[in-house]
């Protein structure tokens, strides 16, 4: 199964999802006529995989964040 690591459009938070669950949730949006809300940042092969990118990028962003301040 392929793994994706999206983005929210309105706050930046990034999640997981499976490959099947963005398709549905897609059909699901354009059916009703929403607004995708969220883009794909990258595709892993493993949940593994996208858990530890989620991982790695989360922490790196709290780093600037804190640098930052």
């Amino acid at each position: 199964m392929e793994w994706l690591v999206c983005k929210n459009k309105t706050d930046g938070d990034l999640f997981m999802q499976s490959r099947i669950e963005r398709e549905y949730m897609l059909n699901v949006l354009m059916d009703v006529e929403q607004e995708i809300c969220s883009i794909v940042v990258k595709q892993f092969l493993t949940v593994d995989e996208a858990g530890d990118y989620l991982f790695e990028i989360t922490q790196a962003d709290k780093l600037i964040n804190s640098l930052i301040k």
